[in-house]
């Protein structure tokens, strides 16, 4: 049986998109054409942490069929990353639709599945000048366990992060709390 049964197609599209849809977010807050390379970054840390959230089906069941479902969809990714004008109003309703059809666990699951992609994607490293350029795996490694961290990211004040993805994860924060 699908975890999904509980849900119409269209809202199966929206809980599913919504990982990437918020990568995404998180990746244009403070986008300009010298950071292409931070683009690449973001990009591989955010289908990173996807990937770690798919394969962990024991802990977090719901956001491992999420998570694989995203990862299944690439040919859709574009699509979705063009959707973020609603991208606030989406996560409330989606928030909505798990919070009165799942168990609490589920829910509080899907909040942290994307509060992680966020963080992942805003410490993807660099768009200041003069940072240090980190090797591959212990690029991947430091972003995922930070998102593993129990504390507040907007108190690590990661010398990477620019304060236009600080406010952005503060909006987020917000979103995710209603």
């Amino acid at each position: 049986m699908s975890i999904f049964t509980d849900f119409l197609e269209e809202e199966i599209v929206l809980l599913v998109s919504l990982p990437y849809r918020v990568g995404v977010w998180m990746s244009q807050v403070d986008d300009d054409a010298s950071t292409e390379r931070d683009d690449e970054r973001e990009q591989d840390a955010l289908e990173a942490v996807l990937r770690q959230m798919a394969a962990d089906k024991e802990q977090a069941p719901f956001v491992a069929d999420v998570a694989r479902e995203t990862l299944t969809y690439p040919d859709y990714w574009s699509e979705w990353g063009q959707q973020l004008d609603t991208l606030m109003d989406d996560i409330e309703k989606a928030l909505l639709l798990i919070d009165g059809r799942l168990a609490k666990d589920n829910a509080r699951n899907y909040r942290k599945c994307l509060w992680g992609v966020a963080k992942a994607v805003a410490y993807a490293y660099g768009e200041f000048e003069g940072a240090e350029e980190p090797e591959k795996p212990s690029f991947i490694g430091k972003i995922l366990g930070r998102i593993s961290d129990k504390k507040d990211p907007l108190d690590d004040n990661p010398e990477n992060m620019s304060p236009a993805e600080r406010e952005a994860l503060k909006k987020l924060r917000k979103a995710l709390q209603a």
